[in-house]
């Protein structure tokens, strides 16, 4: 590709067309098209099968519309669109998103240029954690480019290109979660479809990660991120590298594995020392290592490099998740002061915290934990019940005031809290959820109840189906939490889970499901003696006498000191001798 130019005006005025593909857009494609309407000459919309009122709401604006049958491609239909396009120019939108009308002058300015075929806007994506930005090309000159790929297509096109700071915000991930599941499926379905054309394909295992990524399957995107890096790295351009390292990293660490995040991090560091998403990522890790200071360094140092992205930003392709996570560098800041007692640093890091972003209230209660522990209680209660006057609040306050108070009763009434959530959000599984561990030892049949309710919400509630277990496994009623660990082995992806419950189960004397469990378990968690002792000790009670003196021996080979297990193993084996005695 040629060399990005400088832009040189010309006129008169070039003429621009929307292009779109559209399929059951009617959450946002109004916003979308009245975002636009004042730039472009013209509304080109392909729809794929709409059944709902996207047709309508296109007419209503002007556009064009060409009823398409889906092919099984995104460039497909990217591409039969854009014949019907008559502007000097082509706008590429997602129904999804909208331009920044504050940026059409400029937009408008630049259009005039003929040392350029393609400009790069600058896609904000609107996440529940904060913006993430990178630069896309979503204007190019008709006739000079078209799409390649069946999903995240990219354009191709030749000639020079333009990096701007146009903006587009990008909604898609406020979708409910009904719809999110529904692309999330159609998305991989896709990239599966492409990574089986060509296995080699850096480009997509950097989406396919993404999309384990947001669904939560951890565990699945660490390792299909080792697989791209054995199997493809010499086709990896510095941004695959970067993005597969980072997305197999936070998956590492989201599943529990902290050191293989922390290596993936220091490794790809030393390439990209400046990469803002991994040196958040590894400030986390050090703080899950309960290494403080090296945390409050590394968020620093992200800090810095940040401030410096936003001031003279660097026209990559490179997504970055973290673009506007100062706010939780501060909270994070502020919890590692906090734990090392050092109560004025974490009180100056949480107002920060706070004045980077006010709403949702992320860390008002961040900023009342400290004001307790320097006995200014009174602040403390003031600064939550102001944000609990406001339209502003959301579940994670309540939950996180919920469980201030329950650490600190003068601060208030831990439940009251919660109801006062449900008020404002009564079909919260998290707050019900909530509800139902704090009933569960004074009013185990409302709490059992409460839990039904939640998985009514949320069928896939792992929290729930473990509080169930707990109560049937304590009033015996061994078929029900049959089912429920079940529902766990088939949901759960949280080695913690998988180890209470075997336990759970092994007090039941369900043994063969504790094995299932704790099996499940060991598989991330491989020398935990404790665990090992217990799956030794459900063979013995199974009668498996063999597997249970295995067992147990293998306990005293990562343990010798374990006494349980020494004295389980002398039990077993005298059961051995017997047996063999006999025979």
């Amino acid at each position: 590709m040629a060399k990005t130019a400088k832009y040189k005006l010309k006129s008169p005025r070039p003429t621009l067309s929307l292009c779109m593909i559209v399929k059951n857009e009617e959450q946002f494609l109004g916003q979308c098209l009245d975002s636009v309407q004042d730039i472009v000459d013209e509304m080109i919309i392909v729809d794929t099968g709409s059944t709902d009122s996207t047709v309508e709401i296109a007419g209503r604006y002007g556009a064009q519309i060409f009823h398409h049958p889906w092919q099984g491609s995104f460039s497909e239909a990217r591409n039969y669109g854009l014949q019907y396009a008559t502007g000097d120019w082509i706008l590429q939108m997602d129904a999804d998103e909208e331009l920044e009308k504050a940026d059409i002058p400029i937009l408008k300015k630049v259009l005039r240029s003929d040392l350029y075929d393609a400009i790069f806007v600058a896609l904000l994506n609107d996440s529940p954690e904060g913006w993430a930005k990178h630069y896309f090309q979503r204007i190019f000159r008709r006739g000079k480019a078209h799409y390649e790929g069946i999903v995240h297509n990219q354009l191709a096109y030749k000639g020079a290109d333009l990096r701007t700071e146009v903006r587009i915000y990008h909604w898609g991930y406020n979708l409910c979660e009904e719809k999110m599941a529904a692309k999330m499926r159609r998305t991989e379905e896709l990239l599966l479809k492409q990574l089986a054309e060509d296995e080699t394909n850096p480009f997509s295992y950097v989406n396919y990660l993404r999309v384990l990524r947001a669904q939560k399957r951890y565990d699945e995107a660490v390792q299909t991120g080792e697989k791209a890096l054995e199997i493809c790295r010499q086709r990896m351009t510095e941004i695959h590298r970067q993005m597969i390292f980072y997305d197999t990293a936070y998956s590492a660490l989201h599943a529990g594995q902290e050191e293989k995040a922390e290596q993936l991090c220091q490794e790809i560091l030393k390439e990209f020392p400046e990469n803002i998403d991994i040196l958040f990522t590894v400030a986390t890790v050090l703080i899950s290592q309960k290494k403080y200071r090296q945390a409050i360094e590394t968020f620093h140092r992200f800090l810095d490099i940040q401030q410096k992205l936003k001031i003279k930003p660097q026209h990559t392709r490179l997504i970055i998740d973290t673009y506007n996570f100062d706010h939780k560098a501060w909270g994070h800041i502020s919890d590692c002061y906090y734990e090392l007692q050092e109560y004025d640093k974490s009180l100056k890091a949480a107002e920060k915290a706070v004045a980077a972003r006010k709403t949702p209230p992320a860390y008002q209660v961040t900023l009342a934990r400290v004001l307790l522990k320097l006995n200014r209680v009174d602040e403390a209660r003031k600064e939550l019940t102001e944000v609990e006057r406001t339209d502003q609040t959301n579940v994670l306050f309540y939950l996180k005031w919920a469980a201030l108070c329950k650490r600190n009763p003068e601060l208030g009434d831990e439940m009251a809290q919660i109801e006062l959530g449900l008020k404002r959000f009564p079909h919260s599984e998290e707050l019900l959820n909530y509800r139902a561990y704090a009933l569960q030892n004074e009013n185990p049949q409302e709490a059992e109840k409460v839990w039904r309710n939640v998985i009514g919400i949320n069928p896939d509630h792992v929290g729930a189906y473990v509080g169930l277990a707990k109560i049937a496994a304590k009033n015996r009623h061994l078929q029900d939490l049959e089912n429920y660990v079940e529902a766990i082995l088939n949901k759960a992806d949280s080695p913690p889970v998988f180890k209470e419950v075997g336990g759970y189960c092994l007090h039941a004397r369900l043994y063969r499901q504790a094995i299932d469990l704790f099996s499940k378990y060991l598989a991330k968690k491989p020398d935990d003696v404790e665990v090992l002792t217990d799956v030794a000790t459900c063979y013995a009670k199974q009668g498996h006498i063999e597997a249970a003196m295995y067992g147990f021996q293998a306990v005293l080979g990562i343990a010798p000191e374990n006494g349980r297990a020494r004295d389980n193993l002398a039990k077993v084996i005298i059961v051995l001798q017997r047996k063999r005695a006999v025979v």
